[in-house]
């Protein structure tokens, strides 16, 4: 009976140091990682393509984009073909983004707001992914 009590204690020992090294691995983790680019992401959807300044337009995407790149490496590339859509479209309309000072702003404009498009379009495939793999919904 003291053997148990003891193998008890041990057990129980082991469990506590290994929830407390979860804590480092939920760090790294997919789903707080996941929290992090949607906190970039909110920065990106403030944003309106019709009075966005190029300069915001390529801060926010830059934040954005590394935000994907550290989602992707927690993701273990079971969501690269999203991931790799949205870095496209994010890519595009920060692209989109430097021509308006160089271009007739009303084309400009029109451009930055399609390429706008295509962001929300690939940013809804992969959060449909990931908040099923996150339980968000």
């Amino acid at each position: 009976m003291r053997f148990l009590r003891r193998g008890g204690i041990g057990f129980l020992m082991v469990a506590l140091l290994s929830l407390a090294a979860c804590g480092d691995l939920r760090d790294r983790s997919l789903c707080s990682q996941y929290e992090d680019f949607g906190a970039a992401v909110a920065q990106l959807q403030d944003l309106d393509p019709a009075t966005a300044s190029a300069g915001d337009v390529r801060t926010i995407a830059n934040d954005v984009l590394a935000e994907l790149a550290q989602l992707q490496a927690a993701s273990d590339d079971v969501y690269v073909s999203a991931i790799s859509d949205l870095r496209a479209s994010i890519t595009a309309f920060r692209q989109a983004a430097g021509d308006l000072p160089t271009t007739d702003l009303d084309v400009a404009r029109q451009l930055l707001q399609d390429s706008w498009d295509d962001v929300i379009v690939d940013y809804q495939v992969l959060v449909q992914r990931l908040d099923v793999a996150c339980n968000t919904n």
